[in-house]
């Protein structure tokens, strides 16, 4: 996904259609598609496959607990939110439990890499809609701080404080 977006031409596409990290699939949004965009597209997946990047570096051990209900300061690129929250339990490296937003609660699944927090949440395609928030950063204490990636909706930063 990141490859395709930092190449040329930017290509942006959704990694997973569902809240499991761990499944493999491409989503792509024809509905924004020029004439010629769909053989571009499939020209640069192919060449990606054959040539991938490299593969990521392994997770360390956790170093940090994650659990605990999180309230999220999300600032995008024209404005604020407050009213994200995270409610998460760590059974080693792995994290469960909810994303509630501005509209709709989903659940939320992730991983901790010594003090790196990844927590992705996924909300289906419904009524022509579907949102994807995939959140990384780096706990401290009681506070993460990092990147959120949101698909085709692109990217904000955002901050979390450990209410509990």
């Amino acid at each position: 996904m990141d490859t395709l977006w930092n190449g040329e031409p930017r290509i942006a596409i959704n990694a997973a259609s569902s809240s499991d990290p761990a499944q493999s699939d491409v989503s792509i949004t024809p509905y924004m598609l020029e004439p010629g965009d769909a053989k571009t597209i499939a020209d640069e997946v192919v060449k990606l496959l054959k040539n991938p990047p490299p593969a990521p570096e392994p997770p360390k051990p956790p170093t940090v607990d994650a659990s605990g209900t999180w309230a999220l300061e999300i600032t995008y690129a024209a404005g604020k939110s407050t009213t994200h929250q995270l409610k998460l339990s760590q059974d080693g490296a792995k994290l469960t439990g909810t994303h509630s937003g501005d509209f709709v609660s989903r659940p939320a699944t992730g991983t901790v890499s010594g003090a790196e927090v990844t927590v992705r949440s996924f909300y289906g395609e419904e009524h022509g809609d579907s949102l994807d928030f995939t959140f990384t950063g780096t706990l401290d204490g009681d506070r993460i701080s990092g990147e959120l990636s949101m698909a085709e909706y692109l990217g904000a930063s955002w901050t979390a404080t450990r209410k509990s």
